[in-house]
Parts: structure tokens; C-alpha cells; sequence
């Protein structure tokens, strides 16, 4: 019901809504890797939103989707890193990059610099800081300066099991991944196991 409410959004409202997708912590879907992997676009608004895909998660807009899983698959490439995450119900790409590594280390330095007041709301959920041009980042969009950059190190092996917060993106394939914005490794005592001692 909502979804056609949704479609039939006025251009100045449609992309008041992608903005509120893109930067709201309580626009991130939590969801499976197979609910990932079907999420329904809703074209009638791509035009409104600068040709960006806007995706509906039952009835809910959304861009950025959060998902645990194991790692079944590590794919290191030059720029970036290729992760296939199995949750139980398929097996999801998730794709981490230099500038979702740099937003990553930023986060964690910003966590450390500023002192933690109770709010209420869960520390994964911190907005991300402003990018400040320099001189130095102005410099990695050069293609010729990129080859100097060393290869990308997987951070997560074959059988870790991560956490991560990811644009959802369509492949030329049209198969979903996600590309980082957050990711990390959960601890085994994360999970509860009920025994079936019966």
C-alpha cells in the first residue's frame, strides 16, 4: 500500500526522501542476504533523484541495509576487496574500498576524540564526519597517482563472522551487493546458542 503512495511522490518530496535514505541512521534496513538480494527498486523516482536508485524493503525506502553473516569468500584486488557473507539464506557480495576504509578509520577516530555522553543510541550508529578537501585527497581521484597506492589487505579471513553497513548497489549483472560504509567482526560470545536439550 505504501509502495504506490511511494511512487507517486513529487519530485521535491522524492528526493527529500533520498536524502533521508542516504543519511538517516534509522533509514538503515536490517535484513537478510536473500532479502538483500531481492529488494525491489522503485524507478518511477530515479528521475527525481538524479537518476540514484531508491530501493523498497517490503514498504519501507531504503538505500543502506545492515547485515551479520559469515565470510565464505575474500577476493583482494588493487582498490578494493571483495567479500562473499553466507547468513544461512544466500550468500551476499559485499564490496570494501580505500574511501569506505578512510570513512571507517575517520569514525574510529572520531569516537575516540570526543568524549561519550550517554544518548541512547547504539555507537554504530554515528553519522559519518564532513570530508575535508586537501590537497592529498584531491590527489587520489588521479588514476596515476591510484597505481602508486599498495594493494588493499583483507581485513576479514575465510569463517570470520562480521557485521557490516553498506550502500546497496546493483552490478551490470543485476545482482545486489553492498558496498561498505562499516564493517566489523563479531565476537563468538555476540551470539546466543539455545541447546536442545530435550
Amino acid at each position: 500500500m505504501r509502495g504506490s503512495f511511494l511512487r507517486q511522490l513529487s519530485d521535491q518530496n522524492a528526493l527529500r526522501l533520498y536524502e533521508w535514505a542516504e543519511a538517516s541512521p534509522s533509514a538503515v534496513i536490517k535484513c537478510t542476504c536473500q532479502q538483500a538480494h531481492r529488494l525491489k527498486t522503485l524507478p518511477e523516482l530515479s528521475y527525481a533523484i538524479g537518476g540514484q536508485t531508491l530501493f523498497l524493503h517490503y514498504e519501507t525506502p531504503a538505500l543502506v541495509a545492515e547485515i551479520c553473516g559469515m565470510v565464505v569468500g575474500v577476493t583482494p584486488k588493487e582498490d578494493q576487496i571483495s567479500y562473499e557473507v553466507d547468513d544461512g539464506t544466500s550468500v551476499l557480495r559485499i564490496v570494501e574500498t580505500r574511501k569506505s576504509l578512510r570513512q571507517t578509520e575517520s569514525r574510529h577516530v572520531q569516537a575516540a576524540l570526543k568524549p561519550t555522553a550517554p544518548s541512547g543510541i547504539p555507537d554504530c550508529y554515528i553519522m559519518p564526519p564532513q570530508p575535508e578537501l586537501s590537497a592529498s585527497t584531491s590527489r587520489l581521484g588521479n588514476a596515476a597517482t591510484t597505481s602508486y597506492l599498495a594493494p588493499l589487505v583483507p581485513r576479514f579471513n575465510v569463517a570470520d563472522i562480521i557485521e557490516c553497513i553498506g550502500k546497496v548497489q546493483i552490478d551490470r549483472s543485476g545482482q545486489r551487493f553492498l558496498v561498505a560504509q562499516q564493517m566489523g567482526k563479531l565476537s563468538r560470545s555476540s551470539f546466543a546458542f539455545e541447546s536442545d536439550d530435550s
